[in-house]
């Protein structure tokens, strides 16, 4: 790698210790090799320090904050160390298959006007079993359609950007504690073109709520964000804080219980849809031992 690698790999951990290893090694096992791989250490209180430490790889740049910030807040210090052309995101979770660098990059060097490139991927259950993947169409029409209803859009983590266009247009909305992801994809849409690479290149781990707060705040957020595109609103949109909806939504939070059999039972329809039978079965077995055998006050 020279002294400015053509991509910085950026991703963000907050307590994310069980799956850390596997997302970093996901990335430094790449075929393409030209980057830097920036980690910002978002204030964790479990291992996910000691195990970033374990790494000797000079590719890796550590960015250690003061206190939990917050995912966007987090990206956008990330974006603003980053000495890349392009901007490649990971999440601290999910694993990205060994040809993704090389096949966005390609994508991207041979299509100058999109600015984020995202790929197909593959849904892992919270043991890295796979039970789905996705192909998305590659054309920024084709995307739109979908992005605009939200019914489909692809992983956050597995994002290929422009750095220049993420400095155009201002990086991450950090008033966006959730749903950035989203939020980013809309106003890059104002004023450049989306595209994909429709092979699957990366792995989404889906996880159990702990409660339906960060559900009901995606929704919130999400609604802003189309609000703003549908209607050109700028900046000046307002966007409530985490502890305002936790206020909004007090009695949801109070009356709401998501049990992980809840968990299994909605993987486990995902993968009949997706085709995968023998897998949705062994799902809601899971689901139907979780429920027998969960505590009365879990």
């Amino acid at each position: 790698m020279g002294n400015t690698p053509l991509v910085s790999v950026v991703m963000s951990v907050y307590n994310g210790a069980r799956y850390l290893r596997q997302a970093v090694d996901s990335i430094l096992n790449q075929s393409f090799s030209d980057f830097e791989f920036i980690i910002i250490d978002d204030g964790s209180t479990d291992d996910s320090m000691a195990i970033i430490n374990t790494y000797q790889d000079t590719r890796i740049r550590l960015v250690e904050n003061v206190g939990n910030l917050g995912l966007p807040t987090s990206l956008n210090r990330g974006i603003r160390e980053a000495k890349g052309k392009y901007i490649a995101r990971q999440d601290a979770d999910d694993v990205s298959l060994p040809a993704r660098l090389e096949e966005q990059l390609h994508y991207a060097e041979q299509t100058v006007d999109r600015a984020v490139v995202g790929s197909g991927w593959e849904y892992i259950d919270i043991y890295g079993d796979r039970f789905g993947q996705v192909a998305i169409a590659s054309d920024h029409s084709e995307i739109m359609k979908d992005l605009i209803p939200n019914k489909l859009k692809f992983p956050h983590g597995c994002y290929f950007m422009r750095k220049e266009a993420l400095e155009a247009i201002g990086g991450y909305d950090e008033r966006f504690f959730y749903t950035q992801d989203y939020d980013l994809l809309l106003r890059m849409s104002k004023e450049f073109k989306l595209g994909a690479v429709s092979s699957v290149l990366y792995q989404f781990r889906t996880a159990p709520w702990q409660s339906n707060f960060k559900i009901l705040c995606q929704a919130h957020y999400r609604a802003i964000a189309q609000k703003r595109y549908a209607n050109d609103i700028g900046d000046e949109i307002d966007v409530p804080t985490v502890a305002e909806l936790k206020e909004l939504y007090a009695y949801d939070i109070q009356t709401f219980k998501f049990y992980k059999s809840r968990y299994w039972y909605s993987i486990s329809r995902a993968a009949w849809q997706f085709g995968e039978r023998s897998q949705s079965v062994r799902y809601i077995s899971k689901c139907l031992g979780t429920f027998l055998t969960r505590r009365p006050n879990d």
